[in-house]
């Protein structure tokens, strides 16, 4: 069975956008995939340029949630968790809603090198989370 990857990336300012901060997170993310020895189809992107990580409304996290829900996706990597949101509670809440079944299969986070979901990792997830705010 192919692992179904994807990533998320996010920049919020509209100079971030311009300057096209957000292909230096995509480029990492898509390393880190190829040295795992993974493939990511382009419907597996999800990619908010020039939206803010102080709220969960974002057309791309929007998405991205709704194909975790139906189980449309095994492995999730990002940058780092900032880049899920800014603020620690959405970050929890996020984190939570993808372990909740259907389960999604680790969230790796590029920057940190942590592996979130793995077994008895919460703790990590959390020191991890904090590190970033």
């Amino acid at each position: 069975m192919n692992s179904q990857v994807a990533l998320y990336a996010r920049v919020s300012s509209a100079k971030q956008a311009l300057l096209n901060t957000i292909e230096s997170q995509i480029a990492a993310i898509l390393k880190r995939i190829s040295e795992d020895g993974l493939k990511i189809v382009d419907e597996n992107k999800f990619i908010d340029n020039g939206y803010s990580g102080s709220n969960l409304i974002r057309p791309e996290l929007e998405r991205m949630r709704d194909h975790i829900s139906f189980g449309n996706i095994d492995k999730l990597y990002v940058h780092s968790p900032d880049r899920l949101s800014r603020k620690h509670a959405y970050q929890m809440l996020l984190l939570e809603e993808f372990e909740n079944p259907p389960k999604i299969a680790p969230l790796c986070s590029v920057a940190s090198q942590v592996l979130l979901f793995c077994p008895n990792s919460h703790l990590r997830t959390y020191l991890s989370i904090s590190y970033y705010l």
